[in-house]
């Protein structure tokens, strides 16, 4: 069964703590398309993704540049993560970037190797279903017209 996407992705808000007007940001959300030429070479396509079915994965892109002649300082780019998708492991890009990951909506942070849960039952590992958020710090900042993507993989449910 094909899903619209547009529930889906409807929490996908790009946030950022950096009050600066100088980054420009755009986010998207693409699919993996296997294409076979009259050959019979294939090819890989990433296309919007505007419908997509259960089990499918996508990929979630923050492209960003710099814009005017001043650095920017300790840039964070944070991304939700939205209940409708499950995070795949090891797939968010570094970069020059730190990644660290949230599972408390966007309260506290860490890296993916140190994320757990906390219950009455102790502590444990987070689940890559519990990802709410995944976020990438520049500690150097980004040199005036500095550009670059980062991206993240995930299931929808």
């Amino acid at each position: 069964m094909m899903i619209s996407l547009a529930l889906a992705l409807s929490g996908l808000v790009f946030a950022s703590p950096s009050t600066s007007q100088g980054l420009v940001t755009e986010q998207v959300v693409e699919r993996m398309v296997v294409t076979e030429s009259e050959d019979g070479s294939t090819e890989l396509e990433l296309l919007p993704a505007e419908t997509a079915e259960p089990g499918e994965e996508l990929i979630y892109s923050l492209h960003f540049e710099t814009e005017g002649e001043t650095a920017e300082q300790a840039v964070v780019l944070t991304v939700p993560v939205p209940p409708e998708v499950t995070y795949v492991e090891d797939s968010a890009t570094t970069s020059a970037a730190t990644v660290d990951f949230s599972t408390d909506g966007g309260v506290s942070f860490a890296p993916r190797s140190d994320l757990k849960i906390v219950s009455d039952m102790g502590e444990r590992a987070a689940e890559p279903w519990e990802i709410t958020h995944v976020r990438w710090t520049f500690p150097a900042g980004l040199a005036p017209g500095a550009a670059g993507t980062l991206e993240f993989r995930v299931v929808l449910n």
